[in-house]
């Protein structure tokens, strides 16, 4: 997870650093930055489910299980999701938000500016989730005969079978850490001294980003055992 973070870091400054607000090559780095990502969460997800125990070589040696069906599924998936949170955000909050919010309807405006990109998230969120098991999937059924479209609905049926556990872990381990950050956030309105204020927003974003790759790290390892006991399960 590190080696992917600072990977794709490097590249989002190079490509700012050669032509920033540039279309085009922002476009192009979202797409190598995404298939890096992707590369790198299959091999993890491959290696949790066959050899959980391998070293660091183990789990990037699973990129021998990439195919062009893998590959093919894996950025549909992609395009679709950031296609799906595209438009939600776009036609969808920025749409609604426009024929409602003004600025002399205090209240509207609450509901345009806070209320609605919530639940615009929480709709991402949830179609995200049936999609969860997808690299899982994919790393197990490398070599299946299916057809992309056939591997895509079998996915999503997974997802659909296996939401309930997929929603208490997802609360577990992000949604707690997310409503503690957000509630030391709001606490500190109640401090008057600007100084002390900052300093502790950015201690709370340092300790919140290290939480969050932790517990990221966590939850994948955890889907990958909800992912084996459903298949076990079914195979016996």
């Amino acid at each position: 997870m590190i080696i992917v973070g600072l990977t794709n870091y490097l590249l989002y400054r190079l490509i700012t650093a050669l032509g920033d607000d540039n279309f085009i090559l922002e476009f192009v780095g979202d797409l190598i930055t995404g298939i890096i990502a992707f590369v790198f969460t299959f091999s993890i997800s491959s290696g949790l489910i066959r050899n959980r125990m391998g070293s660091i070589g183990d789990y990037l040696n699973q990129v021998n299980y990439l195919n062009a069906k893998v590959l093919t599924v894996g950025f549909i998936i992609s395009v679709a999701q950031a296609i799906v949170q595209y438009a939600f955000a776009e036609s969808g909050a920025i749409g609604v938000f426009s024929a409602v919010a003004s600025p002399s309807n205090s209240s509207v405006f609450a509901i345009g500016a806070i209320v609605l990109p919530i639940v615009l998230l929480i709709i991402f969120l949830v179609i995200a989730m049936f999609f969860a098991y997808s690299n899982f999937y994919l790393a197990d059924h490398y070599d299946t005969e299916d057809g992309v479209m056939e591997i895509i609905g079998k996915i999503f049926s997974l997802g659909k079978r296996l939401f309930k556990k997929t929603l208490l872990l997802g609360l577990k381990w992000m949604g707690i850490p997310i409503l503690i950050f957000f509630a030391l956030m709001a606490s500190l309105i109640l401090l008057k001294n600007e100084l002390i204020v900052m300093g502790l927003i950015g201690i709370f974003i340092l300790a919140f980003a290290i939480i969050m790759v932790i517990t990221s790290i966590v939850l994948m390892a955890r889907l990958s055992d909800v992912y084996l006991d459903d298949k076990y399960g079914i195979e016996a």
